[in-house]
């Protein structure tokens, strides 16, 4: 599902976008001269910055996403304004519509203002949503950054595990991440991609700046990439992060993922607009699938008992801890809910979420665990099949219940 769009704020976007883009090309012109798409032309040599901590933005904006990316850069470089830049190295891959995929690097000019310079320009020959592309542009962030901590924030659309089995022709929505359009073309990286694109235990976090990621099948997918990572259930409003109040927080060399998240969350609570957030802590992934596994055995709750973020007729997200309380829950005294209960809040550290969603369905707070997780059903479906191929199916349906 796409990142919701604020109609509100459309001709604001739209001045942004003009006066953005009118910013990016003063700054590329003044610093690179004026440089064909084809010549590729880029620094002859970038030495290493060394930094206490160092961001990686990973913007796939060639979607109707554009002119919410761009007010996000002006809010990136409003939240780096009163940020020392020999502290933090704040990096930004992005591709836009009708441009070639680029990394810049945030820099102070002469005159004490922040802006971007150009570290890279990529050939055109690979979607952004590659997974060659994305391991690609990582190598690149090792080999111009160096620091004590390192920090991935993944913003496109999002849509959680479910793979959009792309053929390249603009299909339906489906859960992945990211859409990387082309003359009309959508590519999308499913979670098994990702998670081989992305390097063993090397972010501290990965956070995700697009809808429905906060899935326990995407994040077991992915529980070996970071220590920590930052989603939402649900989906998140248009305009996505607002990165003027949240950087300064991830800019610090002591940063604070739940100072940063919590500001976000209040944010949008003060304006009225729907959120969901939460913080994993990746450590505690294999111990809740352990638990998981023994009350998938019980009886599988109704679904229409359940708590719910997706929008149907999309695939039926419910809240884990409340799914795998009510099945275990049937299983009597072989099954401790206390246990569950006390590592589900070691591995959510930090959950937060609007009395209502989209859709004005009320959210209880009693049973939003921050996490998702699917209603599976073995119907035979190639999205089915694709389930049971997730590490989290492998780790937990270790004999498929009878769902009765």
């Amino acid at each position: 599902m796409n990142r919701l769009l604020n109609n509100t704020t459309l001709p604001d976007s739209i001045l942004r976008l003009l006066k953005m883009s009118l910013v990016f090309a003063l700054c590329l012109i003044a610093t690179f001269g004026l440089v064909s798409c084809n010549d590729k032309e880029e620094p002859d040599y970038i030495s290493k910055k060394t930094a206490k901590t160092s961001i990686l933005l990973y913007a796939v904006a060639s979607n109707n996403l554009y002119p919410a990316f761009l007010d996000d850069m002006e809010e990136i470089i409003q939240g780096l304004e009163n940020t020392d830049l020999e502290e933090v190295d704040m990096l930004v891959y992005s591709v836009t519509p009708n441009s070639n995929a680029t990394l810049t690097r945030a820099v102070r000019d002469n005159n004490g203002q922040i802006t971007f310079t150009l570290l890279k320009e990529y050939e055109g020959d690979k979607y952004s949503t590659d997974p060659q592309r994305i391991a690609n542009v990582i190598d690149n962030l090792q080999e111009y950054s160096e620091a004590d901590n390192y920090g991935l924030i993944l913003w496109s659309h999002g849509t959680g595990w479910v793979p959009n089995f792309s053929d390249h022709i603009l299909p339906t929505a489906n859960y992945s991440f990211g859409q990387d359009k082309v003359d009309g073309k959508s590519d999308y990286c499913d979670i098994h991609e990702l998670a081989d694109a992305i390097p063993d235990h090397f972010f501290n976090y990965i956070w995700f700046d697009c809808c429905y990621m906060a899935s326990i099948e995407t994040y077991y997918q992915l529980r070996n990439k970071a220590d920590y990572f930052v989603g939402s259930p649900m989906e998140l409003a248009g305009e996505g992060n607002p990165y003027h109040i949240v950087l300064p927080y991830l800019a610090q060399s002591d940063f604070s993922l739940a100072q940063a998240v919590d500001v976000e969350y209040r944010y949008f609570i003060n304006r009225n607009i729907p959120v969901a957030l939460s913080i994993v802590d990746t450590s505690y992934l294999e111990d809740i699938a352990y638990l998981a596994e023994k009350a998938i055995t019980g009886k599988r709750p109704s679904q229409l008992k359940l708590q719910t973020y997706h929008r149907p007729p999309l695939t039926a997200l419910c809240d884990f801890g409340q799914y795998t309380l009510a099945q275990g829950a049937s299983l009597g005294n072989s099954w401790s809910a206390e246990t569950f209960n006390t590592l589900l809040n070691k591995l959510v550290i930090y959950k937060a979420a609007s009395p209502t969603d989209w859709r004005n369905r009320p959210i209880d707070a009693d049973n939003y665990s921050g996490l998702s997780v699917f209603y599976f059903e073995d119907l035979g479906t190639d999205e089915s099949e694709y389930y049971k191929g997730l590490d989290w199916f492998k780790a937990v349906y270790t004999t498929i219940p009878p769902f009765i």
